[in-house]
């Protein structure tokens, strides 16, 4: 029986990892959770004192200098314990197992791949042959095939959420986040998702849809073990794309489970009947992401042709059946300027959402729209080295409104809410980026806490010292690794 530790720094409950650890405890294994606080020295002794098989970090692109960080930490104790990494980055960028402290990288899903390293490192037997697995033998990479895409996801065990249930701030926490299906039909230019189509091209459908029945039974068992935890948020970048799958777990979930519910929502597939629907069943708040107002920068640059006369009839329907929604934006994209902000901006005033939240655009690697930044001299080719454990942090692009689009998104929540403020925020973001602005943000982060996320002022102030904690544990990992890259640059 191996025994999986996997380590990460940002809390929160990660879908993959509650996934991982349930198909290796059906196989026989054991697998768990170390969460990273302020001390990096308690995070290794909790780590090493489970004496693991393997230590495994699901890894995202702003959390990588810190996963390597601690994947060093590890090895320089224990030498000899297998290190894997896995993840959207890894997938993205199979080549950092050349690094000497990650062992191995797992590509894709990573299911039925663990559950076989598992009883590989259990049996004492070699990785070499094991499917989407990355190694590095004899001075070269080794990628193993793609293994196909798991078409069957009710053959899965429900994710197992007692991983993370040692620690006090999931034990009182209000959400069910659940995922009813995996993959993105969208193929928008700043995500992962088209980079891993084309990854699974000829590996089976990308996009694929769990029973009703499935997701049902689910919900209801984390309800009945969980009685702090009463809202239940979808997770799926489109929730339905079948109206016959949506309609049916809809009355089966009003009648059976009877909770209330968030999702996201892309307009093309919103209409009255969807909307009544969903309301009868308990949506209590919704999401619209357009990214931009611009709808021409929106077709071409980002490849998400809809415009935006669908995203304010959607919005007039959600408003109609006092449904509140959030929107998404994004700021600091290749091209973005401050006249294509308030465009954005424009349109927000029309939809008028409860909240609109902005993200600045951070060039992920392999992405089409990181391309597009490098070819038009934005930034170097490794760029992604330099983005933190937050999108709400900084531009990384070199473009003439950079600062000011940096100020605007600090100040996105209040131009939102409040329209008239925006000539007096207009000569604001004229302003160096300051302290004030970022407090400002935050501000705006809370009520979205509260007020669209529904945590409690206890879990907003534990996750507040978390976020700090990881923010400050990002910019030491990225600047070790700075110190290393001009070590290397001066030998």
């Amino acid at each position: 029986m191996a025994k999986i530790l996997f380590v990460q720094g940002m809390w929160y409950e990660y879908a993959g990892t509650m996934a991982l650890c349930a198909i290796l405890k059906r196989a026989g294994h054991q697998a768990s959770v170390v969460m990273d606080g302020w001390s990096r020295r308690r995070v290794l002794r909790d780590l090493l004192r489970q004496r693991p098989t393997a230590v495994a970090f699901s890894v995202l692109t702003g959390g990588y200098a810190w996963s390597l960080d601690l994947a060093r930490e590890v090895k320089k104790q224990r030498p000899d314990m297998p290190v894997l990494f896995g993840g959207i980055h890894p997938t993205l960028c199979p080549e950092i197992v050349r690094d000497p402290s990650i062992d191995v990288v797992c590509r894709g899903e990573g299911d039925e791949t663990m559950v076989e390293l598992a009883n590989a490192l259990d049996a004492g037997q070699p990785l070499d042959d094991i499917l989407n697995l990355s190694l590095f033998r004899d001075g070269e990479v080794v990628h193993n095939e793609l293994r196909p895409l798991i078409q069957d996801l009710d053959s899965l065990p429900f994710a197992d959420r007692t991983a993370y249930l040692k620690y006090p701030f999931f034990q009182h926490y209000q959400l069910i986040q659940i995922m009813t299906s995996r993959g993105c039909p969208f193929r928008c230019a700043y995500c992962h998702n088209h980079v891993q189509q084309r990854l699974y091209r000829g590996k089976g459908t990308y996009v694929r849809q769990r029973s009703v029945a499935s997701v049902i039974e689910e919900i209801k068992q984390i309800r009945d073990r969980h009685p702090s935890r009463r809202l239940v948020s979808f997770d799926d970048e489109v929730l339905w794309l079948n109206y016959d799958w949506l309609f049916d777990f809809m009355e089966k979930y009003r009648r059976e489970v009877g909770l209330p519910f968030g999702c996201t929502m892309t307009p093309r597939r919103v209409n009255e009947d969807v909307v009544k629907c969903l309301k009868e069943s308990g949506l209590v708040v919704t999401a619209l992401a357009f990214e931009t107002g611009n709808e021409e920068t929106r077709k071409r640059l980002m490849r998400k042709p809809m415009r935006n006369e669908e995203y304010m009839a959607a919005a007039a329907l959600l408003h109609s059946y006092d449904i509140p929604f959030s929107t998404v934006t994004m700021l600091g994209f290749p091209g973005d300027n401050l006249e294509k902000a308030q465009a954005s901006l424009e349109l927000n005033w029309k939809m008028k959402p409860v909240f609109s939240w902005s993200s600045l655009f951070q060039p992920y690697p392999g992405v089409d729209l990181t391309r597009t930044a490098e070819e038009q001299g934005m930034i170097s080719p490794h760029a992604y080295l330099d983005i933190g454990e937050s999108f709400y942090d900084k531009s990384l692009l070199d473009q003439p409104d950079r600062h000011r689009l940096e100020n605007l998104h600090k100040l996105y929540f209040l131009s939102v809410r409040f329209p008239k403020l925006f000539p007096v925020i207009r000569k604001l973001i004229e302003l160096p980026p300051n302290p004030l602005f970022t407090l400002i943000f935050l501000g705006g982060y809370v009520y979205y806490l509260k007020r669209i996320r529904h945590l409690q002022w206890k879990q907003i102030l534990t996750h507040a010292y978390r976020f700090a904690a990881g923010t400050f544990r990002s910019r030491l990992a990225q600047r070790a690794m700075g110190r290393r890259k001009a070590t290397r640059a001066s030998e």
